[in-house]
């Protein structure tokens, strides 16, 4: 059962698209991996990272919408913020499928403004928002795990009946190398730093 589980997340690696878990897999053990298949699964981890993140969350989602990014959402990142935890949410992906733009514009807007409410209420954690065309679905809990797969993030809230597969990863290294890709997608992609260094200068992680 356990080697299946690698052998599975490897056959997997094509659809998840991650050039970081592809180099770094021959060094995840099988108690490294766990996968999770269904929308109220992957909604309820989403609540929970929510719920216990200590220093760090990234979320990236290829869509966002207001029947995810709900009142339950919105009060468990505000949660986040008073307690110190720093966040940041990445989504942009061009082509909506079903998705109404009114829909897509009312869930921007309650990132905007949760944005908006951080700054006048001056929160102990950070929040920092990107449009960034992509269409990445990752969840970074502090260095605890990163979870990767199907699921939109940001634009399912768990009801829907697709068929949904993502991988949790509980490997310290790899996470830290995915922290250093994504800042390097998000702030400076043609500018060559070490590994210490944009760990050090992204902002979100800069009390590791």
């Amino acid at each position: 059962k356990n080697k299946k589980l690698i052998n599975d997340l490897k056959k997997d690696l094509k659809n998840i698209d991650n050039k970081v878990l592809s180099s770094k897999i021959d060094n995840i053990s099988n108690k490294e991996i766990k996968v999770i298949t269904t929308p109220k699964d992957h909604r309820k981890l989403l609540l929970q990272t929510l719920d216990k993140a200590n220093k760090t969350i990234v979320i990236f989602s290829g869509w966002l919408t207001d029947y995810s990014v709900n009142d339950e959402f919105r009060s468990k990142i505000k949660n986040c913020l008073d307690r110190g935890v720093d966040i940041i949410i990445a989504w942009g992906y061009k082509k909506s499928g079903s998705i109404s733009s009114e829909q897509k514009n009312a869930g921007e807007k309650s990132i905007r403004d949760l944005q908006e409410w951080t700054s006048l209420n001056k929160t102990k954690g950070t929040l920092e928002t990107f449009y960034f065309p992509n269409h990445s679905k990752i969840l970074i809990c502090d260095t605890q795990y990163a979870v990767m797969g199907s699921f939109n993030w940001l634009s399912n809230s768990g009801g829907s009946t697709n068929e949904e597969r993502s991988w949790i990863v509980y490997n310290k290294d790899f996470i830290q190398d995915e922290i250093v890709e994504i800042m390097k997608n998000l702030y400076d992609p043609n500018k060559s730093l070490s590994r210490r260094q944009l760990l050090k200068n992204f902002v979100p992680f800069s009390r590791y």
